[in-house]
């Protein structure tokens, strides 16, 4: 299911921004290329 960053931010109690930077962290540590990559990151493709 597709989760929007308002949603995330909603379920975390942070704001908008806020899950923006961490999803662009995320994604420069493990070296992906948008929430897709990380995506497929995590399902260990």
């Amino acid at each position: 299911a597709v989760v929007t960053v308002a949603e995330m931010a909603q379920r975390l109690k942070v704001k908008n921004s806020s899950v923006e930077t961490y999803l662009k962290r995320a994604t420069a540590k493990l070296g992906v290329s948008g929430r897709h990559g990380l995506a497929r990151w995590m399902a260990g493709d």
